[in-house]
């Protein structure tokens, strides 16, 4: 992922929210395990009267006042990089975090996404680490700062064994879903390599 993202959405409601912990099918083998909003005021539905994606740093300006559910992504990091028959893998995954929060009508709150890890380069004989992917966050007045973290860079190594990066530590949230880690190599051949990892479902 190049980038972190954010996605917020206003619920038009005054009713009351309750949360109850469920599984929520994400497709037929797919399942993430966490908590949704139910009864007056629904997960999915028509009461979500507006949302706003943000793929670049920026503000939000409430226009209501009210519930809204804040979604942020973290940004993954960068593979390694090798060279002359060395060992690197891939970048882990940002973490996933979802809150409902009360914003007040006309406070402007401050989202940033965070920026892929930079990515590295290897021109000699051996192996770089990559670099740490960046936390989303959104903060402001009268809420606690809510933070996606980023994912771990790639692991570089000059035996035959690189170590997986980990994924972004998700916390805060209603929601909160690790980022996942990148594939471990190991390798008799003299070479190997693995791809980056993904926001974790099971």
């Amino acid at each position: 992922m190049p980038y972190g993202k954010a996605l917020l959405d206003t619920i038009e409601s005054s009713g009351n929210l309750n949360i109850s912990s469920v599984n929520v099918a994400i497709s037929n083998n797919l399942v993430v395990t966490g908590t949704v909003f139910s009864n007056t005021v629904p997960l999915f539905g028509p009461k979500f009267g507006r949302h706003q994606l943000f793929t670049a740093s920026g503000t939000f300006t409430a226009q209501v006042t009210g519930l809204h559910t804040i979604t942020l992504v973290g940004a993954g990091g960068s593979g390694a990089a090798t060279r002359a028959g060395r060992y690197a893998t891939g970048g882990g995954a940002g973490a996933l975090v979802v809150k409902v929060l009360s914003l007040v009508a006309g406070n402007t709150y401050t989202v940033t996404i965070g920026a892929g890890g930079t990515a590295v380069t290897q021109t000699t004989t051996g192996a770089t680490a990559g670099n740490a992917g960046g936390n989303t966050s959104f903060s402001g007045t009268g809420i606690t700062t809510l933070t996606a973290p980023g994912g771990s860079g790639g692991t570089g190594a000059t035996t035959g064994t690189a170590t997986g990066a980990s994924g972004g530590v998700a916390s805060g949230g209603d929601i909160n879903v690790n980022g996942g880690a990148s594939g471990g190599v190991t390798s008799a051949s003299g070479a190997g390599a693995s791809g980056g990892g993904s926001i974790g479902i099971s």
